[in-house]
């Protein structure tokens, strides 16, 4: 299959800030946004979230976005990314910005990392604790939600209660049903795309979930905008060292 065929067949071109925004707009039109706590409220809302697993500089770009546009989301951070690291300098920075911008943060939770320890969802909310506890005393913010990392493929989905160690499951069974779901997993679309969702407006409430590197300047394949994240990343990696021997007086040696 050509480039051109999997643009058409992926929608590469749905995947740009400008055509962000304008999914935020439709969204507007017709839904009132919420934060997870909030679940519940009657009428025609909206719960707009994103798992960060790569690109939490993307993160702050969208945050941006929806701050101009009047609306509201829920970052998800993974403490086990092999991508990024929250509790990096440059990582807390973009993640508090995100929060000074009226944004919330919640736990993107990994399973997997803990494998035969969680046998039991006690076992998990033990775990859930410990995480969400890093995260409020390091960004200092209170965490309310949180959702499963790869879930269709780590059997999380078995745990299906509505709140677990104090926080909202985004996989919880009542939210489930209620809610229409969109997600744009590995930079498209599972079910629908996200635009006819939005145009159509049919259902009262919607779950929408981005992943942050997805959506770029310019229009490009899901691949190249995974790998310009892990390129970026080790470049400032370099930058970083060079700036570091120049301030300290140091030889870089090749």
């Amino acid at each position: 299959m050509s480039e051109s065929d999997n643009r058409s067949l992926y929608h590469f071109d749905d995947f740009t800030e400008a055509h962000y925004r304008h999914c935020l707009q439709l969204a507007r039109q017709n839904y009132r946004f919420v934060r997870f706590p909030e679940y519940r409220t009657e009428g025609r809302v909206c719960l707009w979230r994103h798992d960060i697993d790569t690109s939490p500089h993307r993160g702050l770009r969208l945050a941006q976005i929806e701050a101009e546009e009047g609306v509201v989301s829920t970052f998800f951070v993974l403490l086990h990314s092999d991508r990024y690291h929250p509790l990096e300098k440059d990582v807390y920075d973009r993640l508090k910005a995100i929060l000074g911008l009226g944004h919330d943060l919640g736990l993107h939770f990994d399973p997997q990392f803990y494998g035969e320890r969680i046998q039991s969802a006690a076992d998990l909310e033990h775990f859930l604790a410990l995480e969400r506890h890093l995260l409020e005393e390091t960004f200092q913010t209170e965490i309310r939600s949180f959702s499963f990392h790869n879930p269709s493929v780590n059997n999380s989905l078995r745990f299906d209660q509505e709140t677990l160690a104090g926080m909202v499951n985004a996989y919880g069974a009542e939210l489930q049903s209620q809610y229409d779901y969109c997600s744009d997993s590995f930079c498209y679309w599972r079910y629908r795309r996200l635009v006819e969702v939005l145009e159509q407006a049919a259902a009262e409430k919607i779950h929408i979930l981005t992943h942050p590197v997805c959506w770029t300047e310019d229009v490009t394949s899901p691949y190249v905008r995974f790998v310009r994240a892990v390129e970026g990343r080790a470049a400032n990696t370099l930058r970083r060292y060079q700036e570091a021997a120049l301030r300290n007086k140091r030889k870089i040696v090749e």
